[in-house]
């Protein structure tokens, strides 16, 4: 597993971490020799923010501006960064993340309003989502983000993208780092762990056009699996 420390806002607003992630999954396609991980089994996951870029790096490696990857693991992804949805009016206290929260986040991240259209900020105004990886997407009710991830999840299953989707009505945003409070998130870890693992090691693609550019490196990588 590679984690990427990427540039924070305010100090460095968009597109700033989406580059600093790419170049990381870059590096990872270039290193699968060393990494002994196979091309054709590189995955992308995150959550909130990581969700967001991980979701954005999916569709830039279905249209050649990144490397490919076989699977995306979004929780509770950020994928709109417009922020008009019913759960922005409609959580805001009491939880760890609300709407004003969000929207400082989002005024800091882009603070060029123009921005939040592009699609490497708000995955959700991409043109398509059709040929992207197959997606496991977690979303949790009392998020001001949930609406968008459902969304999402189902846009992908509309374009014809296989999607483990998974709602949590009873929990709230950044539950898997509250695992002596919430039992459900030690729970939570171990299925997403599950499902990624399957993905990887079970998921990749006989033969696909994405990945005969990398084939030679593949032969020679030792077999595994690598996620970003």
């Amino acid at each position: 597993m590679v984690a990427v420390d990427y540039r924070l806002a305010p100090e460095h607003p968009f597109p700033a971490a989406l580059d600093d992630a790419g170049t990381a999954l870059q590096w990872v396609s270039d290193n699968v020799e060393s990494l002994s991980v196979a091309p054709a089994r590189i995955g992308i996951a995150g959550d909130s923010a990581g969700g967001n870029l991980a979701a954005v790096l999916a569709i830039m490696g279905h249209n050649g501006s990144a490397p490919p990857v076989m699977f995306q693991a979004l929780i509770y992804p950020v994928v709109d960064l417009i922020g008009d949805s019913d759960l922005y009016r409609k959580v805001t206290s009491g939880v760890p993340l609300t709407a004003a929260t969000m929207r400082y986040f989002i005024d800091h991240y882009t603070p060029d309003v123009r921005d939040r259209l592009d699609w490497r900020a708000s995955p959700l105004k991409a043109r398509s989502l059709a040929g992207t990886p197959p997606a496991l997407v977690v979303t949790v009710a009392n998020d001001p983000l949930c609406d968008e991830g459902r969304a999402y999840a189902k846009w992908l299953e509309d374009e014809g993208v296989r999607v483990t989707a998974l709602h949590l009505s009873d929990h709230l945003h950044g539950m898997l780092l509250m695992g002596k409070l919430v039992r459900a998130s030690n729970v939570m870890i171990d299925f997403i762990g599950a499902v990624i693992g399957e993905a990887l090691h079970h998921g990749a693609p006989k033969s696909d056009d994405r990945f005969e550019r990398q084939k030679s490196a593949q032969d020679r990588a030792i077999r595994g699996g690598g996620i970003l």
